[in-house]
């Protein structure tokens, strides 16, 4: 037990460290930004208005915007506390917040899907060790260094694009561009499973080094991310949390916030 905690505990704080590392599109100091935002500032009375007067897309946007003049700030909040009430409208405004740092539309998208990449890595962090009586690390200080990206076009062919599922965009098979995922140490046979629509994943392939952070979390924390497709993936040793139960589990929660995912 002890043993496992151990494992756990160091998972989160490898996690962590990423998280406040140079993104995709995102600095480290943008990245470190959110995390302290999810980690010293996780509840506001004035949601709670925000839910009683029922406001959703532009003006839910807007009254948040009034409580944080961080644009940054801004959406954290509004993913870590308001997900239940984000809708495409809100997506669609949340995009032009980021035509401050980059011009094009893939690069926006690719923007946000990084900021709620960390916000939810952030939310998951803080919550594990909430959950298990331990106190929440510091937020770790931001680390320097180049972003991994400056255009969808080095790892994607043709431009995101938009599938059934969701309203959320991803990269398409047969647009990867096997060389952007070799700069960051991604193999496509390794990579390539995360573009199937019903994959959990798809919508996180926009942020390719995001996500491999939350892979090598999730290996830890949950079940290997080979296996998220696979319902009869055999459970390794010392958790009880299946593929199955993983299914459960996210369909309860995605019913008790009304996700359209």
């Amino acid at each position: 037990m002890a043993e496992r905690a151990a494992e756990l505990d160091k998972a989160c704080r490898a996690f962590l460290a990423g998280l406040a590392s140079p993104g995709d599109f995102l600095t480290g100091t943008q990245r470190a930004g959110i995390v302290a935002e999810v980690f010293n500032f996780p509840h506001c009375s004035a949601y709670q208005s925000i839910r009683e007067e029922g406001l959703q897309g532009r003006e839910l946007l807007r009254r948040v915007e009034s409580l944080h003049k961080d644009f940054l700030a801004c959406l954290v909040h509004c993913v870590a506390s308001l997900q239940d009430l984000l809708d495409a409208e809100w997506h669609a405004a949340a995009l032009e917040k980021f035509s401050s740092l980059y011009p094009g539309h893939d690069e926006q998208l690719a923007c946000l899907t990084e900021l709620i990449s960390v916000t939810a890595g952030a939310v998951g962090i803080r919550s594990f060790y909430l959950a298990t009586g331990q106190s929440v690390p510091a937020v770790p200080a931001a680390k320097g260094g180049s972003v991994h990206f400056s255009s969808v076009a080095e790892f994607c062919k043709g431009g995101l694009e938009t599938t059934s599922y969701a309203w959320g965009p991803q990269v398409m098979k047969a647009q990867i561009v096997a060389s952007g995922l070799e700069k960051i140490g991604l193999s496509l046979p390794d990579w390539v499973d995360n573009t199937n629509p019903m994959s959990p994943y798809s919508k996180l392939t926009p942020t390719p080094f995001s996500m491999s952070l939350q892979h090598a979390w999730m290996q830890t924390m949950y079940i290997p991310p080979q296996n998220v497709l696979k319902l009869f993936a055999k459970v390794p040793d010392g958790r009880n949390l299946g593929r199955s139960g993983m299914e459960l589990v996210a369909g309860s929660y995605s019913g008790s916030v009304s996700c359209s995912f």
